[in-house]
């Protein structure tokens, strides 16, 4: 009884496997006296049946059957334009968690309580080698004696725009607030602090008294670096 024509207009397999067994391959005399023919014909039958016969038994081929059912659609332009909004949303929100302005301010506010605990380390120094404190000085001048005891032995400069390191010895003036006796190491014109708007906004390292932003002038508000009762002055 002879077999249908398949499907997709090719022999069915059993008619491809036997021809195939029976006609298209060959074996030497030798394979045949050896006894091997079997083993070879096996391995010869499936590596040719593999090579030409099983890309049209089927109706796809492997490589065709990727590229039809797994292939990658890419991104439409509605896909694309929602990345990049969402990208865009996501670079303001970490710059403005990390606004380089913001940032460089709070850097150079830390390096100005460092400044003023630097020098007042080095006053203390000069205290301890010669009895007693140097005298009052005009602001941004070094007092007579402390070059040795500061690093570089040059007054540092401020850190910000404007803002200059101060020794005030204020011993024998009553201050403002009524306080006495204050010898402090300030850094004045701090801009961005005091809520008025203004620079009048001080950082101190208190070497005698309770320490004051301004010994003379009530508007200058400011932060102790070594204050024990309290940091921000006023409260």
């Amino acid at each position: 009884m002879q077999e249908s024509v398949g499907e997709h207009g090719v022999e069915p397999w059993t008619s491809v496997l036997s021809g195939l067994r029976s006609s298209q391959l060959s074996y030497s005399p030798k394979e045949k006296i050896s006894g091997t023919r079997h083993a070879h014909s096996d391995v010869l039958y499936h590596a040719y049946f593999k090579k030409r016969y099983l890309p049209k038994l089927c109706y796809f081929s492997y490589n065709g059957y990727v590229k039809r059912h797994f292939r990658s659609p890419g991104l439409t332009l509605i896909e694309l334009l929602v990345v990049v909004a969402i990208l865009a949303i996501l670079a303001v929100v970490v710059y403005s968690l990390i606004d380089p302005a913001e940032q460089k301010k709070r850097v150079n506010y830390a390096h100005a309580k460092t400044g003023v605990a630097e020098i007042g380390r080095a006053v203390q120094i000069y205290e301890a080698n010669n009895s007693g404190l140097p005298d009052d000085v005009s602001r941004n001048i070094m007092p007579d004696g402390l070059a040795p005891h500061i690093r570089g032995g040059v007054w540092p400069a401020g850190p910000f725009e404007g803002s200059v390191y101060d020794y005030d010895n204020w011993k024998d003036e009553e201050c403002w607030d009524g306080s006495t006796g204050n010898v402090q190491i300030t850094l004045r014109q701090v801009p961005g602090y005091n809520p008025d708007g203004t620079n009048n906004w001080a950082i101190y390292y208190v070497l005698e008294g309770t320490g004051v932003p301004h010994c003379r002038e009530p508007l200058f508000k400011g932060e102790c670096v070594n204050c024990h009762s309290y940091t921000m002055y006023p409260n």
